[in-house]
């Protein structure tokens, strides 16, 4: 097996098991969660804290959110949106217009 697809397994399997813990960014470079809407920022021992905003992915994984006076995601994984999509329609998690959301105020 190729690492390219190993880690495409490791990251599904993340995905599946983390479906929940799934955040999208915001153009003020911020996270929010979409299972519970929560506001976010990467945590600053995140090696995905060091990405350009630019280069900063657009749906992310996190293992714990921990919430001080600001909220912070820890542990935290770039997630390709397709994987997403094929994980929410597996789960049976997908709008009924089969379109996902990153806006919080939906």
């Amino acid at each position: 097996m190729t690492s390219k697809k190993w880690e495409e397994n490791l990251c599904s399997a993340l995905l599946f098991g983390l479906i929940s813990n799934v955040a999208a960014r915001q153009p003020d470079a911020t996270y929010v969660s979409l299972s519970n809407r929560q506001q976010a920022k990467i945590h600053p021992s995140s090696v995905l804290c060091q990405v350009p905003q630019d280069s900063a992915p657009e749906l992310l994984i996190y293992n714990e959110m921990v919430l001080t006076s600001a909220n912070y995601l820890r542990t935290c994984s770039a997630v390709d949106q397709a994987w997403y999509q094929t994980q929410i329609s597996a789960q049976g998690k997908i709008s009924t217009q089969g379109k996902i959301s990153t806006n919080p105020e939906d």
